[in-house]
């Protein structure tokens, strides 16, 4: 309730019932004053919710991809705190740009680049966007086949010359060179 209707209300209950007049008039005005400077004030402390930059983000860049707007709901909203709260208020506004702007494969594409998408991810397409190369399939499974690779050697290799707890060759397991 605003000073101005309070007051309204004291000036009715007084016996018999005022009206404003004299020093009355003078804090009828000031009480005017008060309420619009508190609601000027109210409105300029409070602050934009973190994900508004974010949104904002996201919306320009998928506009200027998909020629739509994107749908925003509850759901949407809650994904883009939780993708604030994982990378941080200036990169996320950053990664929900690089996101639908920059990235291509038919996984992402095909849903015209769902927010949740990004959120499964985020930490991942975080490095992406901060220059890592991105890996192909193909790559991914040469990586992987390299290591089994190395991890097979290994195991070949105590188990023909053997190794102790500790890393180091058993002495007597070592081959007898010709001398």
């Amino acid at each position: 309730m605003k000073l101005k209707d309070k007051f309204k209300e004291w000036l009715a209950k007084q016996n018999p019932p005022r009206q404003p007049s004299g020093i009355a008039t003078e804090l009828w005005d000031f009480i005017d004053f008060l309420d619009e400077n508190y609601a000027i004030r109210a409105r300029a402390t409070r602050a934009k919710p973190t994900t508004t930059r974010v949104w904002e983000a996201y919306e320009q860049a998928f506009s200027r991809r998909w020629r739509r707007l994107p749908v925003r709901n509850a759901m949407i909203n809650g994904q883009l705190a939780h993708l604030v709260a994982r990378v941080g208020a200036d990169d996320a506004a950053a990664l929900v740009e690089y996101y639908v702007s920059q990235v291509n494969e038919a996984f992402y594409t095909r849903d015209f680049h769902p927010v949740g998408l990004l959120l499964r991810n985020c930490e991942g397409m975080l490095i992406r966007m901060r220059g890592a190369t991105h890996l192909t399939r193909r790559q991914a499974q040469q990586l992987e086949q390299a290591d089994a690779t190395v991890k097979a050697s290994k195991t070949y290799l105590e188990e023909k010359h053997g190794s102790r707890d500790d890393g180091t060759r058993n002495q007597d397991m070592a081959p007898v060179l010709p001398g």
